[in-house]
């Protein structure tokens, strides 16, 4: 019999939100034959796991839910709680404000099924609280989990381009080789660093997994103006630099050189995205000072 896919859910303080995501997953999946979803809780304060329970009993499918307690502050730690607890033949991640496209599970199930893949991230489109603002051009949308690489699948080159964690997914055989995420180069309130996924898609490429964009794979990722300013990107794009200067340490500058020459060449034409505005090269400017302060210390 084949194992149902995993959905790991790591949620932190997400009563208002929780409850939509589970539902539409119920939704999705016919039976636990199918896939099961795990919630990890990660130190919520409010009623996280009793909104997203209630959710799946309004769907008739609690067999489908279980939830695990992950008290160490930081997404990276509830990532590995995750995998520690997936059963599945596939393990997908989804961020816990995500909204599904109607066929989010049925095109994650289609993407496995081409054996030469192993790992997948899919589309986020973002949904912005009202128009969009104006720096957010294609290219600065880079700097954000927001991915839209156009129609086509593609084949990652990670660091450079890798899955995201608000969706992506991974074989049972790619996990059991590549292990846990590294939670020093994981996101926390005071270190955003974001750089777990990168590294995580980096030793996996190195153990001969194939990792891949899956445009049909999408969630919907909402954006409020109030909190994604330019101010606050400019801090986003400069610890993102710090993170990727710390893969940079761990790995050694040739291995990330020979990622970066062995890039597909439609990866590449993916990368050249239009609205390089000034700002976008100014949030270029914020990352290599992170990346440099990063080699300093």
């Amino acid at each position: 019999m084949t194992r149902p896919i995993s959905i790991i859910i790591c949620a932190h303080n997400a009563a208002p939100r929780i409850g939509l995501l589970v539902e539409a997953l119920c939704g999705q999946i016919p039976g636990p034959d199918t896939a099961h979803i795990v919630l990890v809780d990660n130190a919520s304060s409010d009623d996280t796991v009793s909104s997203a329970l209630k959710a799946a009993q309004r769907a008739g499918k609690p067999d489908l839910f279980a939830v695990i307690s992950e008290k160490t502050p930081g997404k990276t730690h509830a990532l590995n709680a995750g995998l520690l607890n997936a059963k599945g033949r596939i393990v997908a991640f989804l961020d816990d404000d995500v909204i599904l496209a109607d066929d989010w599970l049925e095109k994650l199930l289609s993407a496995f099924e081409n054996p030469g893949i192993d790992g997948i991230g899919g589309a986020i489109i973002p949904l912005w609280d009202g128009p969009a603002p104006a720096w957010f051009t294609p290219a600065a949308a880079c700097f954000t989990p927001a991915r839209n690489l156009g129609p086509t699948p593609l084949p990652y080159n990670p660091p450079w381009l890798c899955p995201v964690g608000a969706n992506m997914a991974f074989s049972s055989k790619l996990i059991e080789k590549t292990g846990l995420f590294d939670t020093s180069l994981g996101h926390t309130k005071n270190r955003p660093f974001g750089a777990e996924e990168g590294d995580y898609a980096m030793r996996a490429a190195a153990g001969g997994f194939k990792l891949w964009y899956e445009p049909g794979v999408r969630v919907f990722h909402p954006f409020k103006r109030a909190a994604w300013t330019k101010k606050a990107m400019l801090k986003r794009a400069f610890y993102q630099g710090l993170g990727a200067g710390l893969q940079f340490k761990k790995h050694g500058a040739a291995s990330l050189v020979r990622q970066r020459m062995q890039k597909d060449a439609r990866m590449a034409a993916a990368r050249r995205l239009e609205g390089r505005t000034p700002f976008y090269f100014a949030l270029k400017i914020s990352l290599y000072i992170g990346f440099a302060m990063s080699q300093i210390k």
